[in-house]
Formats: structure tokens, sequence, C-alpha cells
């Protein structure tokens, strides 16, 4: 039912026109129910997965015998920034720099760095109610997005709900665009890949303003984390987010 579920909700709640009329047009076209569960099944898979989190081995982290020692943030993010990176690693040095060494939902600063730059240890001492944690390197489309999306031989359902930049944008190396990540804490990261977190355009400022230290360093692409949330959404509506759970859990 899940399926069934998942295909009536995208047609409601999903992003967009053209995404409600071609999944329609796929729905007209399944001539049993064996094929409706069909077709609900490749847009779990070849949808909401592209947002769920990325299986397989977490990056390990590169190691060095001591870490540099900075006086300004200023200097910190000069040495970090990388406008085009092409790898997990440099994403997230990166996007840590953009993000001024803080998790861009919570605000808590990222430990390391603040035991590295004495500016940033200043401002974190100064604030009694400052958080620190570990922070992460999070994409939007998960790094198995490629993947998942170009999986189907007919074209991927990004293409085929009509955006077919996004799937150019984002080939091969391009996942790991400073458009696709943002840094958050392992909390929120984990919220945010399983579905339970997400961000919608608002004019209240009271929620997450998502800001850059340097104009080289882009933002996250607000048309990403649209169809973030049209995926959240139609997850939940569906009971699509506890399924993938599931199947997880089982992994496990």
């Amino acid at each position: 039912l899940v399926y069934v579920r998942l295909l009536g909700h995208l047609m409601d709640k999903g992003p967009g026109d053209a995404a409600a009329s071609h999944i329609a047009v796929s729905v007209i076209g399944a001539e049993n129910r064996e094929r409706l569960f069909e077709v609900g099944k490749l847009y779990l898979e070849h949808f909401v997965r592209s947002f769920w989190k990325a299986k397989g081995p977490t990056p390990v982290p590169s190691r060095h015998q001591s870490r540099p020692s900075f006086n300004t943030i200023q200097d910190m993010i000069k040495e970090r920034l990388i406008p085009y990176p092409k790898n997990h690693q440099e994403a997230k040095r990166s996007a840590l720099a953009r993000d001024n060494f803080r998790c861009a939902v919570s605000g808590a600063f990222h430990k390391p760095a603040v035991k590295c730059d004495a500016e940033l240890k200043q401002e974190f001492s100064d604030n009694p109610a400052a958080m620190i944690e570990v922070t992460d390197c999070c994409h939007i489309l998960s790094e198995s997005a490629d993947l998942n999306l170009a999986a189907h031989d007919k074209g991927s359902v990004l293409k085929s709900f009509g955006y077919t930049r996004i799937f150019n944008d984002l080939e091969g190396s391009n996942v790991h665009s400073l458009k696709n990540v943002i840094t958050m804490s392992t909390y929120m990261h984990d919220m945010f890949d399983t579905l339970a977190l997400w961000f919608e355009a608002t004019n209240v400022p009271r929620f997450v303003k998502f800001e850059s230290t340097s104009p080289e360093l882009e933002l996250p692409s607000s048309e990403y984390l649209g169809l973030h949330a049209a995926c959240c959404l139609v997850a939940h509506m569906s009971g699509a987010a506890g399924y993938l759970k599931m199947l997880d859990d089982l992994d496990d």
C-alpha cells in the first residue's frame, strides 16, 4: 500500500505540476494492480531514495599529526577555501568555511575549529548559551543520488519531473557542489537524511537563515531544498519514510 499511497501524495503534494502530470500518466497507463505497484516502487527507489541517507561506509576524515593554528576566523576560511569541491572531504572543508564553522541549523560551533582558532574560541567563550559539537557535511541530494537517478533506463525521475538542469548540475563529482551541501551537527544530519527535517521558504526571521562568509562560496540551493521538502512531505504522508527505515533496520 505504501507504493500506491506514495503515488497519490506525489500528485497532490509533489514537486510541481510537471511531476503531478507525469505521475498521473504513469498511473493511468498501469494496466493492472501489479503494474501500479511497480510504478510506485520506481518513484520510491528513484525519487525518495535520492534524498534518503546514503548507504555504505562513512567517509573517513583525514588525519594530521597536528592541526594548524589560526589567529582569526578569516585566516581559517582562506585556508579552507575551495569554491568547487570535487569530493566529500573538499566539500566538508568548504562548507565549514562558508557556514562560519558552525552547524547551519542549530548554530553549534564545530569543536575542532574552536580548538585551533583563537578568534572562534573567544566567540564561543563570550557566549554562555553557545553549543559545541562535531559537525558533518550533509548532502541535500545524497551522494548516491547520481546512481539512483541514472538507474532507470528511460531516463531519471528528476528529468521526467522537469528538473533536467539539476540532474546535469549534480552529475558525477558535482554532487559535492556547495549548492548541494550544508554543515550540520550529527543529530541534525541524521534527521535531515531520514526525511524528519526539511526547510521551506518563509519570511519569518526566527527560522534558519543560510548565509555565506564569502561571496566565492555558494549557498545551499533553494531549489534543491524545495525538492527535499516536497520529498519529506510525501514520504511521511504515504508512510514511505517509515518503510525505508524498516528496510535499513533489517539490513543492519
